[in-house]
């Protein structure tokens, strides 16, 4: 099977105080290293370090609805967050006013879910700005939310190699846990879902996932 692992954010809208805004989104790992290259606008597209929106005047509610596509190594994408800087922009200048981040997976292995996230705002004036291990500690006391302001991304996950399902995740994971592994092959049975087969022969390899399934149950034993 071939693979394919892309993950989608569409930049939707956001709540600023009036005036000319430029929204910036990058991927990081978590010592705050950039990871060159994930970014695109889709298929055929050159990819780029970062993206920046169009400018947005006048206003306070600016809509976007604009889709970029990240493509980043599946055993890299759990060290990862999404990196955003809000740029107020002037006749002469832009500067730097605010940021926001989200990880790209969630505390328990999978992929952010398909759906809309509403992001808080954070002061860029805080020291927290700079330090990914600063403001990635939660409720970090150096993280200075700015009240009433946020940005709305939406992510779309188009992958067979990595899930947002936690079953499978732990199926993929087993040599971490391979009892619980071995508890969820058995609820699974006979593969319900197309899907679910996709993913394990794309991680195990379709010659080899019959005695991955094996393996798991010998380990445990």
């Amino acid at each position: 099977l071939n693979q394919r692992n892309d993950l989608y954010i569409q930049l939707l809208s956001a709540q600023f105080p009036q005036g000319n805004f430029e929204v910036a989104m990058e991927v990081r790992t978590s010592t705050g290293k950039m990871i060159e290259g994930c970014i695109s606008f889709g298929c055929g597209d050159r990819s780029r370090p970062e993206y920046r929106s169009p400018v947005v005047y006048h206003t306070s509610d600016p809509i976007w609805n604009e889709w970029i596509r990240l493509r980043i190594d599946p055993d890299l994408i759990r060290q990862c967050h999404l990196f955003i800087t809000i740029r107020r922009c002037t006749t002469y200048q832009s500067k730097i006013v605010a940021f926001s981040f989200v990880q790209l997976c969630t505390s328990d292995g999978t992929v952010l879910p398909n759906k809309d996230h509403v992001l808080p705002l954070y002061k860029a004036s805080s020291k927290a700005y700079e330090n990914a291990s600063v403001y990635l500690t939660p409720a970090s006391p150096d993280l200075a939310v700015k009240k009433n302001e946020n940005i709305t991304i939406r992510t779309n996950l188009v992958s067979s190699v990595l899930t947002q399902n936690v079953s499978i995740h732990k199926i993929l994971d087993w040599k971490r846990d391979p009892k619980e592994a071995e508890n969820v092959l058995k609820k699974i049975g006979n593969f319900g879902s197309a899907g679910t087969f996709e993913i394990c022969v794309s991680n195990f390899g379709s010659s080899s996932w019959t005695h991955s399934k094996k393996s798991i149950s010998d380990h445990v034993r």
